[in-house]
């Protein structure tokens, strides 16, 4: 949803339960997956907070939000 005015993004986010708290990549959900799947693993980036946050830990404070 890049490149979209602010208030449209926030409102398709809101309708599709997709906050952007929890709608971003993360090395540790992609790097399972790409074990799961067999497939060559990726560079880890080279930012250590990058390359260990896990979203799915982080409270966004959204009701609305289906991560939660």
């Amino acid at each position: 949803m890049r490149g979209l005015p602010g208030p449209v993004e926030a409102l398709l986010r809101r309708a599709a339960r997709r906050c952007e708290v929890h709608d971003r990549p993360s090395y540790p959900a992609i790097s399972a997956l790409e074990e799961e799947l067999q497939v060559e693993p990726s560079a880890c980036p080279p930012d250590f907070v990058h390359a260990w946050t896990n979203p799915a830990l982080i409270e966004c404070g959204h009701r609305w939000c289906r991560s939660r």
